[in-house]
């Protein structure tokens, strides 16, 4: 889930999150714990009965971390979940009979690291990035939801004057061009034209998975 670092006030005024975290992480964990707990005691009751009662006093773990602002940081990070698909062919590095070896990325440290599991885990792990029927892979909510675009561009403009305001300078970036009068940028899905080119990505390199784990047959 990515969320944005701030939100609308009582006046429609925008207000950026403070220490780049728009919730610290040890109050989400206990909210999170709090709205599961009485869902499920709502919802689900019989079930809610055989937790055990210790649950809902531990710490639950909750992972939040700053990311970068701005579009560019959006796609790289998005892009890796929505254009490719739960591992790629070159992480795998080698599998046998029963294990799975493949490497993965040590965030903090920059390095990347080999670990090996045995199949029937690695085909385990893979399905849960299969989304069930009906379900989508990427959803808008918030002051992002279609519904919410007029909203969204009121805001815009009262980011942009509390800047001017404030005698920050508001400059063009490179990638952006002036809108040229009369044209148009229709999505070739639904045929709207309400759509902003942010970049152009350049097409990656495909190679055949059978090059890619030769080693392991």
């Amino acid at each position: 889930m990515l969320v944005t670092g701030g939100g609308v006030n009582e006046d429609c005024q925008w207000v950026s999150c403070k220490k780049k975290y728009l919730v610290p992480v040890k109050a989400l964990s206990k909210l999170i714990r709090r709205k599961f707990k009485a869902r499920l005691k709502r919802s689900h009751k019989d079930l809610y009965r055989h937790v055990n009662p210790i649950t809902w006093s531990k710490n639950w773990v909750v992972n939040s971390l700053h990311y970068g602002q701005g579009e560019h940081v959006v796609l790289k990070y998005l892009a890796r979940y929505v254009f490719r698909v739960a591992i790629t062919n070159h992480r795998i590095a080698d599998m046998d009979d029963s294990h799975v070896t493949l490497r993965y990325k040590d965030r903090k440290g920059g390095r990347w690291l080999t670990c090996g599991i045995e199949g029937a885990e690695f085909i385990r792990r893979y399905l849960q990035h299969v989304l069930p029927k009906g379900f989508h892979k990427v959803r808008y909510y918030g002051i992002w939801h279609k519904s919410n675009d007029n909203h969204v561009s009121t805001l815009t403009g009262s980011i942009i004057l509390a800047a001017i305001l404030s005698g920050q300078p508001i400059t063009q970036r490179e990638n952006e061009k002036p809108p040229v009068t009369g044209s148009t940028l229709k999505c070739p899905h639904c045929g709207s034209d309400q759509l902003i080119l942010l970049e152009q990505l350049p097409r990656p390199l495909t190679r055949s998975p059978s090059s890619e784990i030769s080693t392991c047959a």
